[in-house]
């Protein structure tokens, strides 16, 4: 494919995707889609509020395994986690007001007292990942449109 080539279409996509390896498909078009994903993934991380960082962060991508080439955005949570974002609900959500009740018989710590239940107040909705897929998915699909394009020529040129 020269350099003036371009490619219109899924049916041209296709058409050149279908030439390979089912191997090399799979790889192109992850790759590309990483290459989007990273577009959203930075937004979502500026727009990530920042008190300690962790939230910024636990913000990952990664390719996922099996037969459909797809890439997910998720924020990294549990013990194994490097950096824990377990609350990123709670900030791209809110909460409402609610009471906190103690597990298994033990009291609730707050301050140095120990309480037997006490109300949260709730927090108010701070989304960070929605609004930076809305402002960013056009250019995603642009920069994930570009990759593709450069693997495939590279690809033809072998």
């Amino acid at each position: 494919m020269s350099s003036d080539t371009k490619l219109i279409g899924f049916d041209d996509l296709n058409f050149y995707l279908n030439n390979f390896a089912d191997k090399v498909e799979k790889r192109i078009l992850k790759t590309s889609l990483s290459a989007g994903a990273i577009v959203i993934k930075k937004q979502a991380k500026k727009n990530a509020p920042r008190r300690t960082g962790t939230l910024r962060k636990a913000i990952k991508h990664k390719r996922l395994k099996g037969n459909r080439a797809s890439v997910r955005i998720f924020v990294d949570r549990g013990k194994k986690s490097k950096n824990d974002g377990w609350y990123a609900h709670i900030i791209e959500g809110g909460a409402r007001a609610h009471k906190i009740l103690p597990r298994k018989g033990k009291g609730i710590s707050i301050g140095g007292r120990v309480l037997t239940e006490t109300d949260h107040p709730g927090i108010k909705a701070r989304p960070f990942m929605k609004p930076a897929f809305e402002s960013k998915y056009k250019e995603a699909i642009i920069s994930a449109g570009k990759r593709l394009r450069v693997l495939i020529e590279k690809e033809l040129s072998k």
